[in-house]
């Protein structure tokens, strides 16, 4: 996974792989805010859930901060 701008800043959290067909199959937006990726489970409380068996409950997290300029 890597975390990547549309051009707009809105960060995103995309998936990389080897294969190039499958790099950037699946894209998630970053909130403003705290973002909490982890394990998907029918109870899970994270934002952004994935699966996988090396992916713990609450994996990582990331706080995105928006500053505006003022004029």
């Amino acid at each position: 996974m890597s975390v990547k701008s549309d051009g707009q800043l809105h960060p995103r959290l995309v998936k990389l792989v080897e294969n190039p067909q499958l790099s950037e199959t699946l894209d998630y937006v970053i909130r403003e805010g705290r973002q909490v990726v982890g394990q998907w489970t029918p109870d899970a409380t994270t934002d952004i859930m994935l699966r996988g068996p090396l992916i713990t409950a609450s994996h990582w997290s990331v706080v995105v901060t928006v500053f505006q300029t003022v004029k």
